[in-house]
């Protein structure tokens, strides 16, 4: 976990004091996703795999996003890349909020199911604590 602050803290000095240099900003950030990225999938942090696969989708759409600003960064003068890039990013914006919607669905669904299953153990003798809890 401390991994992930680190990275929180080196995203907002980069922003805080690289302003200046759009270039080196960007591809920084995303060196830094990529890192992220490998980090994740190679020692695999979380060991519940939906939390997993939740992070590492997070992640592959903030790559896409840092991805379309560096090539933004790097042809100031190509409006019309940078139109798509600018469409790219949106859409990775758009699939980032739509993925928090999936997931927590996603949570829900399992949470439900576990509750069911409790239920079915004890016969039908379960409090409502006990089955706000179960998620936990």
């Amino acid at each position: 976990m401390g991994l992930f602050v680190l990275r929180a803290v080196i995203v907002a000095v980069i922003f805080t004091y690289m302003f200046e240099y759009p270039k080196i900003q960007t591809t920084i950030l995303t060196v830094l996703s990529v890192a992220i990225i490998l980090y994740d999938i190679i020692k695999r942090p979380f060991l519940n795999i939906p939390n997993m696969i939740e992070l590492v989708s997070y992640e592959l759409i903030i790559l896409v996003a840092n991805i379309s600003v560096m090539v933004m960064a790097y042809n100031p003068d190509d409006v019309d890349l940078n139109d798509k890039c600018a469409d790219v990013i949106i859409v990775s914006f758009f699939m980032f909020s739509v993925a928090a919607i999936l997931f927590m669905f996603i949570a829900f669904v399992i949470g439900l199911k576990d509750a069911i299953k409790a239920a079915k153990k004890k016969k039908g003798k379960i409090s409502i604590m006990e089955i706000i809890a179960i998620p936990f």
